[in-house]
């Protein structure tokens, strides 16, 4: 009966405890790898290289099995015959293609039963000994191949650990508000999408002009003023803005008490997917990123006498229904506060759409906010997958679930 070590292998964690602890000479010992966050094939088989203190390797196929996500190796005696620390790696193989490779460290102690043994060598050269010049010129080719493999275990890692690290900034954060706070950052360093707005998200496009007899006036704030009768034939439209929104809520307002005249929004210039409303907020809910225009309707054959409009849209999250002219993104200054002093106090300045270039994010917490009263701050970031899932579980667990 052999002698069983038992490791226990996350391919996609840090938390690994890979060493294994072994006395020089024992004979008879079974290694058990049971890997527990990766599915291995069942048509896989196990190839295990090790490298002896001398700089010396072990390239062993035969004793070792392939069921579900255990890997069993009966392990060759050549390879703890030398004393001290023994890297080893075991590659999965589907026929030529190598599936994934972990890594670890025999810690092989020093015998006082067999300290006066024969010199170690390895597997391959102690068939040097025994079989013909022809089978030894390919056995020193596979040596060779065995050191590019054991040579490629740090890039093998690395790759590995880029691998966690895409995983890890799969999940997206969205923040909005006069000031954003994120305790989820991921760990994993990336610049981050950051959007600043006034309350008024609703770009002023508008002109004074007049059309089919109504004149449209802008007012200094950005409101627009209506006085004239419009022709019998058709309604009189007149462009007051457009916005470009991501998917989210938001609320359009622009009309004050008493108004007569139509309000409308259209999604597009042709005047598609519109909404009607008067006086109060109308709710919009996008599903996919859409370019918002909204006019200002008067019906044919109407009247209007100083009929003033205040369009705005705003996020569903801000209670203020108050008016706010439009605020030029490019006049607004970012600030970004995070857990490093040396972060401190550093600022972005938006472009002319709004967007802020050159923030990176601030793991785990970060704050972003502006120095501009009244702005809106909007912020998608890569969030940490670790925390999601305990705020799940807290959340699960305070409704009185379990996990």
């Amino acid at each position: 009966m052999k002698a069983t070590k038992e490791i226990q292998i996350y391919l996609n964690q840090k938390r690994n405890v890979r060493q294994i602890d072994l006395v020089q000479y024992d004979t008879g010992i079974q290694l058990v790898f049971s890997v527990l966050d990766f599915a291995i094939p069942s048509e896989a088989s196990a190839t295990l290289y090790v490298q002896k203190p001398s700089g010396k390797f072990v390239y062993q196929e035969d004793g070792i099995t392939v069921a579900g996500n255990t890997v069993t190796v009966d392990l060759h005696n050549q390879a703890i015959t030398e004393h001290g620390k023994v890297p080893y790696q075991v590659s999965l193989k589907s026929g030529t293609d190598v599936i994934t490779t972990f890594t670890g460290l025999i810690m092989v102690e020093k015998s006082l039963k067999d300290a006066g043994a024969t010199e170690s060598k390895t597997v391959i050269r102690a068939f040097d000994e025994a079989v013909s010049a022809h089978v030894a010129e390919f056995q020193t080719k596979a040596e060779q191949i065995v050191q590019a493999c054991i040579a490629t275990i740090p890039e093998d890692y690395s790759t590995m650990e880029a691998k966690v690290n895409e995983s890890a900034n799969a999940v997206k954060g969205y923040l909005s508000g006069t000031v954003v706070f994120a305790d989820d950052v991921s760990p994993v360093e990336h610049e981050q999408a950051v959007w600043v707005h006034g309350k008024n998200l609703l770009k002023n496009t508008a002109v004074t002009q007049t059309i089919d007899g109504v004149t449209f006036t802008v007012n200094s704030d950005g409101s627009v003023t209506a006085n004239g009768t419009a022709g019998a034939n058709a309604p009189v439209r007149y462009n007051l803005g457009e916005a470009v929104l991501p998917p989210g809520k938001y609320l359009v307002s622009g009309q004050s008490e008493g108004i007569t005249a139509s309000f409308v929004m259209y999604s597009d210039q042709n005047g598609n997917n519109h909404q009607q409303h008067s006086g109060k907020d109308a709710e919009l809910t996008l599903t996919k990123t859409a370019k918002i225009n909204v006019y200002f309707v008067v019906m044919e054959s109407s009247t209007v006498s100083n009929i003033r409009a205040y369009p705005m849209i705003r996020l569903d999250s801000v209670t203020d229904a108050n008016y706010e002219p439009y605020i030029d993104p490019s006049t607004v200054t970012v600030t970004r506060y995070g857990a490093d002093a040396a972060d401190r106090s550093q600022n972005y300045t938006p472009t002319a759409d709004g967007t802020v270039p050159g923030i990176t994010s601030l793991s785990p917490n970060m704050t972003i906010l502006t120095d501009t009263e009244g702005v809106i701050v909007e912020c998608e970031y890569n969030r940490d997958t670790n925390k999601v899932i305990e705020k799940l579980t807290n959340a699960i667990k305070a409704l009185g679930g379990t996990i």
